[in-house]
């Protein structure tokens, strides 16, 4: 169990063991296989003549983002963990110029530095000094894309679906460790004392169902590449270790 009282940090942690990695299924590996169906359903439309749209660019039926930004926590989230930053990278899928519906799939992965609230918890709960800790979430969406046209040089889009995560939380304390150390710089050897993180717990959750919703803008750089601005509400389950977020990226599309 989780360091801590609060039944969003509770719950029965995974071993990280290779051998309780057996017979799981890995969110990135279903989104790799749902990425070759898209490419074989693509086939044709990639055969087509070549369509350019008003604003200039030309008509794919695969796409590939890659994205970073800020992420917000949310309801109880917020209390342990403060807002980080976000990183993922997808595929996008239209099956022809003319239809304003598509499908995305995406991975995704945050980081978030643990809130002091949550560092005097686990302090109080260990017996021992906590100085830092991070919360890491990772996983993967497949979402129904539809676009909206909102100008001659822009467009929008809503979109919503569902994914599976993974959470971790991982508690550190600062200790001295004691030595003969080199400075290499003025080339000075001798005893002395360096700081260290020292892991105190580190647990993470099993695969859980998520789901998201949320808009975007794209502009577009060139006849193949955009710039979009894109902004979901992301709800992680389970229903008691709820972690809601709202990730605020930038990107490319391409």
């Amino acid at each position: 169990m989780l360091i801590g009282s609060n039944s969003w940090m509770s719950g029965a942690p995974s071993s990280e063991g290779p051998a309780a990695s057996k017979g799981r299924c890995a969110p990135g590996a279903a989104l790799l296989a749902l990425s070759a169906l898209l490419f074989v359903a693509a086939a044709p439309a990639l055969a087509q003549q070549t369509q350019q749209y008003p604003n200039g660019q030309v008509y794919q039926p695969l796409r590939w983002d890659i994205e970073g930004g800020y992420s917000i926590t949310q309801g109880a989230a917020s209390q342990y963990l403060d807002n980080g930053w976000t990183v993922g990278g997808g595929v996008d899928w239209f099956p022809s110029p003319q239809s304003p519906l598509g499908l995305r799939l995406d991975l995704n992965y945050s980081q978030f530095d643990a809130t002091h609230q949550l560092l005097y918890q686990s302090s109080l709960q260990a017996g021992t000094q906590i100085n830092h800790g991070i919360g890491r979430i990772w996983g993967g969406d497949v979402d129904a894309v539809f676009d909206v046209p909102v100008g001659p040089r822009a467009h929008g889009y809503l979109l919503g679906g569902v994914g599976m995560y993974q959470r971790q939380i991982e508690l550190t304390q600062r200790l001295l460790g004691g030595g003969y150390f080199c400075e290499p710089w003025w080339g000075v050897c001798g005893p002395g004392f360096l700081p260290y993180n020292s892991i105190v717990s580190r647990t993470t959750t099993a695969t859980h169902f998520a789901w998201n919703a949320g808009a975007g803008v794209e502009f577009p750089l060139s006849p193949v590449t955009s710039l979009f601005i894109e902004a979901r509400f992301m709800r992680i389950n389970p229903a008691d270790q709820r972690t809601e977020l709202v990730p605020i990226t930038v990107g490319l599309r391409f």
